[in-house]
């Protein structure tokens, strides 16, 4: 496949993600999200310790939603926007495994082009606190080192799916 037919293909798919989900943008705190913004608002030590202390454990959620606050504060875009970028690196990992796996790219593009328009998900992108799109992008590329591993026999590929 031309690598030219790729990058716009690539393209093509991050426009969708950004224009479905730009209305997520304009869309505030919701939810637990206080919650979890209070707790990243305390002491970098306080916050360690509330991951222990939450209901769910969700480390990496938790690591993240620190770094957020870290960044960005209690800006709503911010999260809202790191969240359409995890659904559009969750897309592309999709668009690699599919393509790979079928040797056909017209069938990943497809795909991908269902998974980002599918409203059932869409919540998962409109709500920070949620935890599926960070969940599912370690999901895809540990699948996607797998079937690399599979493919070549690479004990590299192997080590970094045990990794993710």
């Amino acid at each position: 496949m031309p690598r030219k037919m790729v990058a716009v293909g690539l393209v093509i798919i991050a426009a969708v993600v950004f224009i479905f989900y730009y209305p997520s943008l304009k869309v505030g705190f919701f939810a637990d999200e206080y919650q979890f913004l209070e707790r990243a608002a305390s002491s970098p030590e306080q916050y360690a310790r509330s991951i222990w202390d939450y209901p769910y454990f969700r480390p990496v959620q938790f690591i993240l939603i620190g770094i957020e606050y870290f960044f960005f504060g209690s800006a709503p875009v911010a999260y809202h926007v790191v969240q359409i970028l995890l659904h559009l690196a969750n897309t592309l990992l999709l668009y690699a495994l599919v393509s790979r796996v079928t040797q056909k790219w017209q069938l990943g593009f497809l795909s991908v082009l269902f998974y980002v328009i599918f409203p059932v998900y869409s919540p998962a992108v409109f709500w920070p606190a949620v935890a599926d799109p960070l969940s599912t992008f370690f999901y895809l590329l540990a699948i996607c080192f797998w079937v690399l591993y599979l493919q070549t026999q690479s004990e590299w590929y192997f080590v970094l799916t045990l990794a993710t």
